[in-house]
């Protein structure tokens, strides 16, 4: 699968945090990583705060934790809107931290 979690904006919005904590969880796994608990706290945030967003959206598609093919990384979150212009939201969260550290700054200018 390309990404963690995939949703209907509409099924993400009424699903517990608590589903879509497993569904994660469960995909790392699949795929062989290990979670820290700290990892499971960015996620319960950053999960709230695209509940909150996406309240007006209605016609949209959500993806977590994506995978970028032939790079080895993953992107937190993308939105795809689906309108008759649609629109590709690619978001990167830094939940927790007080700086980017290379690392960080890289995975930004692979996704430009």
């Amino acid at each position: 699968m390309r990404s963690w979690y995939s949703s209907n904006i509409n099924d993400f919005a009424t699903a517990s945090v608590d589903e879509i904590i497993g569904r994660l969880l469960q995909s790392s796994v699949n795929d062989g990583f290990s979670v820290e608990q700290t990892q499971v706290d960015a996620w319960k945030d950053e999960i709230a705060i695209l509940k909150n967003v996406s309240n007006n959206m209605t016609n949209a598609t959500i993806f977590l934790e994506f995978n970028i093919p032939r790079m080895g990384k993953r992107i937190d979150a993308i939105l795809l809107i689906h309108s008759d212009k649609p629109h590709i939201l690619i978001i990167e969260f830094k939940v927790g931290q007080d700086r980017f550290i290379a690392s960080d700054i890289d995975k930004l200018l692979i996704i430009h």
